[in-house]
């Protein structure tokens, strides 16, 4: 049951970072918490704060119960404390050829842990929070639809990725600039260019990443849409 880590230095908005990758070949409660505590550990290796300078985390896992397991422990350590995080969560089977297991990519910001981490929090009272702001970024957590077609489920996201955007404009007194979306997408389901997807958002011009992955937290779902602004 090895666990892997792995980083990369990165800059936002003019501020250092990692982006981190971990995976577990199991996704047993102990496992998936000793997965978090490697990565914490690389966090500090290179100069931050651990698992507290930690803004956006996404989750894989080899099917829908191991995604559940590894969301109690991201519940936990990373949608509350100081590690409160914007958050995705995937089944990818691809990734784990055992046939089970969790693995955790995301972004961690020098000084993002010093106490100033802003967290807005859904209405609905549920665990994942609808962005985090680290002095001049802002980190969304992804977004759904459980509309039937593809087309209807980006009509449905749209004007929420819109709404968020001015929900943290009104918050912050400033205008919020998207600077990359990201997609993911049911292997499924046809995505469309960045370009077609980011005119269908209502951001024009706004880059696109586009991922694949098997599944979401509830079958069908066809696509999740992230963003980081500054």
């Amino acid at each position: 049951m090895a666990i892997t880590v792995e980083s990369t230095p990165l800059e936002r908005g003019g501020r250092a970072g990692i982006f981190f990758s971990g995976q577990v070949d199991s996704s047993e409660d102990a496992r998936v918490d000793a997965l978090l505590d490697a990565i914490d550990g690389e966090l500090r290796a290179h100069g931050l704060a651990g698992l507290a300078d930690v803004v956006r985390t996404r989750i894989f896992a080899a099917s829908r119960p191991a995604r559940d397991a590894g969301s109690r422990i991201r519940t936990a350590r990373l949608l509350d404390g100081p590690g409160v995080s914007a958050s995705s969560s995937f089944v990818e089977p691809g990734r784990f050829p055992g046939g089970d297991g969790v693995a955790f990519e995301g972004m961690a910001i020098a000084g993002a842990g010093d106490g100033t981490k802003v967290v807005e929090r859904y209405e609905n009272g549920g665990p994942l929070c609808r962005y985090v702001i680290t002095r001049d970024l802002v980190f969304n957590t992804g977004i759904t639809s459980i509309l039937p077609t593809y087309e209807e489920q980006l009509a449905e996201i749209g004007p929420r990725v819109l709404a968020t955007i001015a929900h943290a404009e009104a918050r912050l007194g400033r205008r919020v600039i998207p600077t990359v979306i990201t997609a993911h997408v049911d292997r499924g389901q046809a995505p469309g260019t960045g370009s077609w997807l980011a005119e269908r958002l209502g951001l024009p011009g706004v880059p696109v990443v586009i991922g694949r992955c098997d599944g979401f937290t509830t079958p069908g779902k066809l696509i999740e849409i992230g963003r980081a602004h500054v």
